[in-house]
């Protein structure tokens, strides 16, 4: 016969496990800048890197989450909506909206709806160089279950770090901790 201090136990422990893999899931989202864009605010862009922390040498994408901000509504291209952006790839000075652009690239490829998601979009690149990085997005979103509000035009950038302009932000990209090794003679 199970106890009731044993049905407990086993509570408590499932509870921390659920409320454990929950914190992981969801961290992603805070490392992320969050702003709403267009000229009347339709939409919402949640921008950082796929893999955080972004290290030096590493492949990484830049990550864009795309939500119409009256109901909520994910912006999906497999459901009819055009999301036509591209991405310049900048290393700044500094982590500010004004710090000097170091290097620049326009990413080859344009960020594409993920597999299995409604409104996620990302664009990969092999950044090698630590630093302060800010991903400029241009291009246009249309929705279409709302074929007469014509497509919104994109032009921001977000800035990693002490750049962004939301409560959260993604991180800059950070040299790995190397190890060597080596193994100890007994």
């Amino acid at each position: 016969m199970i106890s009731k201090r044993s049905t407990m136990l086993a509570v408590a422990v499932l509870s921390a496990f659920g409320v454990a893999v929950l914190g992981f899931g969801s961290g992603a989202a805070f490392a992320h800048e969050h702003r709403t864009v267009g000229p009347a605010n339709q939409y919402s862009l949640v921008v950082g890197w796929v893999n955080e922390p972004a290290f030096a040498g590493l492949p990484n994408a830049v990550d864009i989450y795309i939500t119409r901000n009256a109901d909520n509504k994910p912006i999906a291209t497999d459901k009819g909506d055009a999301v036509a952006l591209e991405v310049e790839v900048e290393l700044r000075a500094g982590e500010d909206q004004k710090a000097a652009v170091v290097a620049a690239m326009k990413l080859a490829s344009k960020p594409e709806l993920v597999m299995h998601t409604d409104n996620r979009y990302t664009a990969w690149f092999k950044p090698v160089t630590p630093g302060a990085y800010a991903f400029h997005i241009t291009g246009t979103i249309s929705d279409a279950s709302n074929p007469k509000a014509g497509p919104v035009t994109i032009d921001e950038t977000f800035v990693c770090g002490k750049g962004s302009k939301g409560h959260h932000a993604f991180v800059c990209l950070t040299e790995p901790q190397v190890f060597a090794g080596t193994r100890k003679k007994s």
